[in-house]
């Protein structure tokens, strides 16, 4: 689907290696997550989070264009600011995670 290639382009632009938990577009994607054992998820579609967070997965909106308009109390501006939430133990230098997907 577009999503997956799109998702796995920007995933290899910044050499992120993809870990087994990555789901770009399951039909179930919350039990897709959950039978990998992931706790955190981040997504662009405010349903999908949504429905993760009710499901148990600790999921965040990062904000795109497309979605501004939503409610979501689980909004990050960035993918850097989402994992200082997800790995706040972690120092994460400042990549320029953001250009691709604005």
């Amino acid at each position: 689907s577009d999503a997956r290639l799109l998702s796995a382009a920007w995933l290899d632009r910044y050499q992120i290696t993809v870990p087994a938990g990555i789901c770009f577009d399951a039909v179930d994607k919350a039990q897709e997550l959950l039978l990998r054992g992931v706790q955190y998820h981040l997504d662009d579609d405010p349903r999908d989070v949504a429905w993760l967070r009710v499901r148990g997965i600790e999921a965040f909106l990062v904000s795109r264009p497309w979605n501004l308009g939503a409610k979501c109390a689980y909004r990050v501006a960035s993918v850097a600011q989402f994992l200082t939430v997800v790995a706040p133990a972690v120092e994460i230098e400042d990549h320029e995670f953001e250009e691709a997907a604005a």
